[in-house]
Order: C-alpha cells, then structure tokens, then sequence
C-alpha cells in the first residue's frame, strides 16, 4: 500500500489526460508553457480591435492576469481602444446575475454585476459592434467598484472619490 502523503505517479499510473500529463511532466513555467502564455501575444492587435479587460479585486485564481494585459496593450498598441474594469468580484463573478454581492462573509452591495453588464459591459458591445465603433464610447479608461467603509459609512452608488495612485496619476471612483 502507497503512503497516503505521496503523490507522485509510479510507471504503472497510466495518465491519458494530455493537458493533466504535461503539467505532471512540466511542473515549472518553462519552454512547454511560454508559447502558451497570453501576454507576449498581445504585442500586435489592430488598432480597429477594440478591448475591455475585466477582473476582480478577489479573484484568487488570476489577479495578475487582467492588470498585465492591460498594461501589455497599452504599451504595445497605444492606437488601440483599451479599458480597463475592476470590481469587487472574486474569479468570473461579473458574469453572474447574482442580487447580492458577497466574497466570503463580506457583502459588497446589491446588484453590482448586473449594474456593471447593464451600464458598461452593453455599452462597450453596443458601441464597438452595433454602434458606430469610434474610440469616443462615452465610457471612463479605467473603471474601479470600490465598496470601501469609512467611520461606519459605506460609500453609496453615485459617490466619488478620487484616490492618488502616485504623483500626476489618480482614479476617479463612482459607486
């Protein structure tokens, strides 16, 4: 009988899932995984390829990945329509049409992601592939949900603040 806390695969162990094989095989980021990767093939996208990146502020699985896209686009295709949206949401939960918002035991509010596919996400689509598709879409750069509580007060929809990333560069926030 094997010992319950090893894990490796014997040559008996028959493994017939590719993918499941090459992470088994590949266990590092290494010349398997590189040409695989999204990042350096976002070097090249037309300027008429309009894009919106959208991640949450809890996603366990891949917060990197949405903030360097963005940042990969924007330094490689500065003709490009490029945004940015970011919100209280754990993996893929802007997708959702969940009432009421939660991570874990924390409640960010009722209906965020339906208010950010109804006011952004249809906007975007709207204009880029039914409307005239300008870069003049009428939507922010960089859009953040921030829920923040302060002295008890949490920051209602139709608040802003403006929060100073570093000198000469802020975020204007609406909830």
């Amino acid at each position: 009988m094997k010992n319950r806390d090893d894990v490796s695969a014997s040559k008996s162990d028959k493994i017939d899932d590719v993918f499941w094989k090459e992470i088994i095989d590949h266990p590092n980021y290494d010349s398997v995984w590189k040409p695989k990767g999204l990042i350096q093939n976002l070097k090249h996208i037309k300027s008429s390829v309009a894009t919106m990146i959208v991640g949450g502020f809890y996603d366990a699985e891949d917060l990197y990945g949405p903030l360097e896209t963005y940042k990969t686009i924007e330094k490689n295709n500065p003709d490009n329509y490029n945004t940015l949206v970011f919100g209280p949401w754990g993996h893929g939960r802007w997708a959702k049409t969940d009432v009421k918002n939660y991570v874990g035991n924390y409640f960010f509010g009722d209906s965020i992601s339906l208010k950010f596919q109804r006011d952004v996400e249809t906007k975007f689509f709207n204009h880029f592939l039914k409307g005239d598709g300008s870069k003049n879409s009428g939507l922010p750069k960089l859009t953040f949900s921030i829920r923040e509580k302060k002295r008890g007060v949490v920051l209602r929809p139709g608040h802003q603040k403006r929060f100073r990333i570093k000198k000469g560069i802020s975020i204007l926030t609406k909830n």
